[in-house]
């Protein structure tokens, strides 16, 4: 077995993203993502901002969190695997007018296309 040895910050080259000081706003979270004319854009919620400042944003306003935009898209592809996988075939909820809600739906991303 091989020891891993991490990387000392000086060998680290000096990457330059931007500062929130640049005018630049901390994103909490990715709610949902919609093409509008051919475009992708995501509906962000900014960390520390209420709800109605929640905007769509394209991808290249987003460069600076990669990780934020994969969860999001991860997240899309499971919630599309699930929806995949419900039995089609259960009659017994045919007629009822309360269907039972599955809760991978309710929080789950979502997908607009526009």
């Amino acid at each position: 077995m091989s020891k891993k040895t991490s990387e000392s910050p000086k060998d680290v080259p000096a990457v330059n993203l931007p500062s929130l000081s640049d005018g630049f706003y901390e994103v909490e979270a990715i709610l949902r993502k919609r093409v509008r004319k051919g475009k992708v854009e995501y509906f962000v919620k900014w960390f520390g901002w209420d709800e109605s400042a929640n905007s769509w944003e394209p991808p290249e306003s987003l460069i600076c969190v990669p990780d934020v935009v994969e969860a999001f898209e991860e997240s899309l592809k499971s919630a599309k695997q699930q929806k995949g996988k419900r039995k089609h075939g259960d009659s017994s909820s045919l007629g009822s007018a309360k269907h039972a809600t599955d809760e991978s739906s309710v929080n789950a991303p979502e997908e607009v296309t526009e």
